[in-house]
């Protein structure tokens, strides 16, 4: 059996996490199919191109207490059935039916006694579409991470060896890199194209640091927070961090699954403790994704709120139309 150790900011990500929906992110691939796409066909091609990626073979076991960190050890039992399934979209089968189960689909806990993903097929969508919901537990990937495994997912991946371990080539691809960052942003002020700039211009300055050396520096403080059953207080009660923000580059071009078009990729993020809204922003074949993810009881603001950034979105557009960039 393979084993190596969680990493400190893996550990982290688990300690944090207080509900499912807390801790569990993915993306939603959207579908046109050239004909039927079956489940047990699915499941032999995600079996099948998962192969050389070990961690999605593994689970994370504990350890005696003063042994350290836990250790992700190979699965025995592993069974593709209990990872990839199936379920039928209501009617209308439209976005915001589509985007129910999105949300159901999220929230189910991800067992920690096998490797904990999912990738969840939703038939009976309109216009003969399919959608593919593939979510992580963050434990296992942040979003380059994710974005690796897609990028092995579809047509045309070029083949991995099955691996004798965690090589570095693939602790590379998963684990997590994240950190906290300090960002005065500029709001109210000026054009939308010229607060674009400037938000841009002081993160890529700030980012020019050590990437996850925060992170590295907080985790011990984490899960000793955890031990002592004060993580999920903290989280709750906290007044630093107030939005999540993820934001990722996908292909340029559109990738196949199948033989079948992924027509669009949707990012789902989380909300943890109190912060109430997250936005998740994916480029793909020539589209821009903005996914806003809310807590329940931030539900009669964000109405308001998409409404505002839908205004602020059509100011930039309206600014780089012609432009070429």
């Amino acid at each position: 059996m393979i084993t190596n150790r969680a990493s400190a900011i893996d550990v982290m990500e688990l300690a944090s996490a207080s509900t499912p929906a807390a801790s569990q992110v993915g993306a939603v691939l959207m579908i046109a199919p050239v004909g039927e796409l079956e489940l047990d066909t699915v499941r032999a091609v995600v079996a099948e191109r998962i192969a050389g990626i070990a961690r999605l073979r593994q689970r994370l076991q504990g350890v005696p207490l003063g042994c350290g960190r836990p250790i992700w050890v190979d699965d025995p039992s592993f069974d593709i059935a209990n990872h990839v399934s199936e379920t039928v979209c209501p009617a209308p089968g439209d976005r915001d039916a589509i985007f129910s189960v999105v949300a159901e689909v999220v929230s189910r806990p991800l067992s920690r006694e096998r490797p904990m993903w999912s990738a969840t097929l939703i038939t009976g969508l309109s216009e003969d579409a399919v959608a593919l919901v593939l979510i992580f537990h963050h434990v296992m990937a942040d979003g380059l991470g994710g974005l690796a495994v897609l990028a092995d997912l579809v047509d045309g991946a070029p083949p991995r060896p099955v691996p004798a371990g965690r090589t570095a080539a693939v602790a590379r691809r998963l684990g997590n890199q994240v950190g906290v960052m300090l960002v005065d942003v500029s709001v109210g002020t000026g054009t939308p194209g010229e607060r674009m700039k400037a938000i841009a211009s002081a993160t890529g300055a700030r980012k020019q640091g050590t990437s996850g050396a925060s992170a590295a520096l907080l985790a011990p403080a984490f899960r000793v927070l955890a031990a002592l059953r004060l993580l999920a207080w903290l989280t709750r009660h906290q007044r630093l961090v107030t939005t999540f923000v993820t934001n990722l580059r996908g292909p340029e071009q559109h990738v196949a699954l199948l033989g079948s078009t992924v027509t669009e990729i949707i990012p789902v993020n989380a909300v943890s403790g109190n912060v109430r809204v997250a936005f998740g922003v994916f480029s793909y074949a020539g589209a821009l994704n903005v996914t806003v993810v809310a807590d329940s009881g931030f539900a009669d603001d964000l109405a308001h709120l998409v409404a505002l950034l839908e205004i602020e979105l059509d100011g930039i557009s309206a600014l780089t139309d012609g432009c070429g960039d």
